[in-house]
């Protein structure tokens, strides 16, 4: 999302996606099953779950 936000650039933001899911094992945005885990922890107290919400809309 921080790619599509300064840069404007989809193509851009969706190539960073697939190179974090596909090549490092991570789970989609619409993959999260808003248990709350995540910002339990989160030092920056980040509402994550909103977030990927935000990034599910906006790339995929």
């Amino acid at each position: 999302m921080n790619y599509l936000t300064l840069y404007k650039d989809k193509g851009l933001a969706l190539h960073q996606e697939n190179w974090l899911v596909k090549d490092h094992g991570r789970n989609r945005a619409d993959q999260c099953i808003k248990c709350g885990e995540c910002e339990a922890v989160c030092p920056q107290h980040i509402q994550i779950r909103d977030n990927l919400e935000k990034v599910v809309e906006a790339l995929l």
